[in-house]
């Protein structure tokens, strides 16, 4: 049995919850689980140390254009894909497009799908790094 511990949203460790890594369920310190994971710890074990939250990456529509081949923003602005014409409809009409949120990594992720953009240029994407 092994545990994983929580961030809270400002990146510090969480001290009244972890992951129970078995079944990924949540453990509250208020839960009769606590108990069995206070023991674990007592017995000289330590909990896993959380992945860093994804830090904001903002960039405006040009910005995030650039991120991509003039193929990949000719596929994107042509596409007849309701939901990508929507994806680029909603990006063009933010003020910011920031590169972790988790609808913005499925969006980025749907086009390439699609075959709209290289699969294989997903994390450059996503990672603020313009073509080569």
């Amino acid at each position: 049995m092994t545990y994983t511990l929580i961030h809270n949203s400002d990146n510090s460790i969480d001290t009244g919850s972890v992951i129970l890594d078995a079944d990924g369920s949540t453990i509250l310190n208020w839960q009769p689980e606590w108990q069995t994971y206070r023991a674990w710890l007592a017995d000289g074990n330590t909990p896993t140390t959380p992945p860093p939250i994804p830090q904001p990456m903002p960039v405006d529509f040009l910005q995030f254009m650039s991120l991509l081949t003039e193929q990949e923003q000719a596929a994107l602005i042509s596409s007849n894909d309701i939901q990508t014409k929507l994806f680029v409809a909603e990006a063009e009409g933010a003020g910011t497009i920031d590169l972790a949120d988790p609808l913005v990594v499925q969006a980025v992720e749907y086009v390439a799908s699609l075959g709209l953009i290289s699969p294989s240029r997903v994390s450059a994407i996503l990672n603020n790094q313009p073509p080569s």
